[in-house]
């Protein structure tokens, strides 16, 4: 199983699945170039993820100043993936049913009881 991006701005990706973004104003999902599954992320992660950062912007100090970037397009801290969407995305693979994938699966998005095992 492959993981690549997929979007606006790149060539088609040859992978299994396509981190993709959704389109900011309308939330229209991008629809991969070749046969990989869509995962879907916000656009301005997307954004961060897949295109490298324009050194062109940045200030004397190293720094992209905020009236060029407003509030989204830099995260502050780590990423991490909508679980919803993860877990919806993950769900509707048929390699789910593989062990390595579904231990995966089962570790993140299966109630624990008693809590704190």
């Amino acid at each position: 199983m492959t993981l690549g991006f997929d979007g606006p701005g790149l060539p088609p990706a040859e992978t299994d699945l396509a981190l993709v973004p959704r389109h900011p104003e309308t939330g229209e999902l991008w629809r991969p170039s070749g046969p990989a599954v869509a995962i879907p992320l916000a656009h301005f992660a997307w954004r961060r993820l897949a295109l490298p950062v324009d050194h062109r912007l940045l200030g004397a100090a190293g720094t992209i100043p905020s009236e060029v970037t407003g509030p989204d397009l830099i995260p502050h801290g780590r990423f991490t993936p909508d679980d919803g969407v993860l877990h919806r995305t993950l769900a509707r693979l048929p390699a789910v049913r593989e062990p390595w994938l579904r231990e995966m699966h089962d570790r993140y998005f299966l109630p624990r009881w008693p809590p704190g095992r």
